[in-house]
């Protein structure tokens, strides 16, 4: 069972264009971590975000390479500043969903998913990057299986 966790991509500042869409580096990121992510068959059922238009145009280029079985769906409940438990219910009982959002709120969701506490920083997420969790067998906890960043070649 495994889930995965992305920060939108590098938008335009606020004060270029309100709606904040990708600049032109984050569609460029994103592209090509989807890429790599298409080359390794990361399997995606369904891709999530927030109604944000940066996090609709990163959920949209993943799709595009990923081909999710149930495609693009946009929640309300992803907001930088949402309540995590909507979406930690989601995921209870899923497998292969993708959610593409902001910080804090893919912080806190990960924190909580992985320790129980949603105010710990486990790890510093990227622009485009994925953070792949999988269920620890035992437990309810999840743990991180996999990341991958902007950065790889």
């Amino acid at each position: 069972m495994a889930i995965y966790l992305v920060q939108h991509g590098q938008a335009v500042s606020k004060e270029d264009d309100q709606q904040r869409p990708l600049a032109a580096i984050g569609i460029k990121e994103t592209s090509h971590i989807a890429s790599v992510a298409e080359y390794y068959m990361v399997p995606v059922e369904q891709i999530i975000h927030s109604e944000k238009l940066r996090a609709r145009q990163t959920a949209e280029i993943f799709a595009n390479k990923l081909k999710p079985a149930h495609g693009l769906q946009e929640s309300p409940n992803m907001a930088p500043e949402s309540d995590i438990m909507p979406i930690v219910e989601r995921i209870r009982n899923a497998d292969n969903l993708m959610f593409v959002g902001h910080l804090p709120f893919l912080q806190k969701l990960l924190s909580f998913l992985i320790t129980g506490n949603s105010e710990h920083q486990i790890m510093k997420f990227q622009y485009s990057g994925i953070v792949c969790l999988e269920k620890d067998g035992k437990s309810d906890r999840w743990q991180i299986k996999w990341t991958l960043s902007r950065h790889i070649s």
